[in-house]
């Protein structure tokens, strides 16, 4: 049992419930999880998104967090003990714009570009900035923290079989759904969004791929590809980034790049002799910012603290 911070107020985290493959909705969990496990008072504020818009804030859904284990997690109705929102921080994701809960201390995670989004953030005067990944808000960003998806079942399928055992080839198209001209390479079989239907027969399905097409270039599925054995294929990165986000404590991630022929078989650009010790080396490198993880949240609650405590 954690003991309770006591210098630190609680935490609302502004969230979807349901984790969807969503590597940003993971990360507020964990965020959550860590928050917790270091001695916070952390509850979950579930919302639904309608045109980038909360729609159920209003229903006063908030609910206790509890860590059970690394791999489990179990929710229970806070009833009778909600804290007050003036005596809380609220941590909304960048998604959402303004502040629905009308909290006087704010941390935004940015997850990605806000300009990219439907609706304007509109951030307060006084708000903490904490970014997945610096270069998302780099004029204003107080602290960087990555929280990258691990769970038992990748650990354990990481590898998967011998490359040259494997026949068959991916694609995944996910955020490029909304952009013209993607579609499903020819002989490749198709991944979406939700088939397959488990992480477990995903990472199945990816330690037997060679070769992972995909139209989004910013997924948890590449990083997942990499564990698995598989050589994420990126097709292009426009109009999402003109270069791929680097994650300062990973490096850039192993990948390689369709030069042409994406209509028939595809001419890739990347150095297969070397492709392995890279992917070896990220991998390490993701394992070990993963056991930092607390470490850093330590970091970002202190920081977050002195911020609030500055605008007293």
């Amino acid at each position: 049992m954690a003991i309770a911070n006591l210098s630190a107020p609680p935490f609302i985290i502004f969230t979807p419930k349901r984790w969807s493959g969503s590597a940003g909705i993971y990360a507020l969990h964990s965020l959550g999880n860590n928050l917790l496990a270091i001695g916070c008072d952390v509850y979950f504020y579930f919302y639904d998104l309608v045109d980038h818009f909360p729609t159920n804030h209003q229903n006063e859904e908030m609910y206790f967090y509890e860590d059970h284990s690394e791999n489990r997690t179990a929710w229970r109705r806070a009833a009778g003990k909600l804290p007050l929102i003036d005596d809380s921080i609220v941590i909304y994701p960048e998604v959402i714009p303004d502040n629905p809960l009308n909290a006087k201390k704010v941390v935004r995670y940015v997850m990605n570009y806000p300009e990219k989004n439907m609706h304007p953030m509109r951030p307060g005067e006084h708000d903490f900035f904490l970014a997945y990944w610096k270069e998302y808000y780099p004029a204003k960003y107080h602290f960087e923290l990555p929280i990258l998806y691990f769970d038992k079942e990748l650990l354990d399928n990481r590898s998967g079989i011998q490359f040259n055992q494997r026949t068959i080839d991916a694609t995944y198209i996910g955020k490029g759904v909304k952009l013209p001209g993607s579609f499903f390479l020819p002989g490749t079989f198709p991944i979406h969004r939700d088939t397959p239907s488990t992480k477990r027969e995903l990472y199945s399905l990816l330690g037997k791929t060679r070769f992972l097409y995909s139209w989004d270039p910013l997924t948890a599925i590449l990083f997942e590809a990499l564990f698995c054995g598989a050589i994420p294929v990126i097709i292009r990165t426009q109009p999402y980034f003109d270069t791929l986000p680097v994650i300062s404590k990973l490096g850039p991630m192993p990948h390689a790049r369709v030069k042409s022929g994406v209509d028939g078989k595809p001419a890739l650009d990347f150095d297969a002799d070397s492709f392995e010790t890279l992917r070896e080396k990220y991998i390490q490198s993701a394992l070990n910012c993963r056991s930092e993880e607390r470490g850093a949240v330590k970091e970002f609650l202190g920081l977050c603290l002195t911020h609030f405590n500055k605008q007293i």
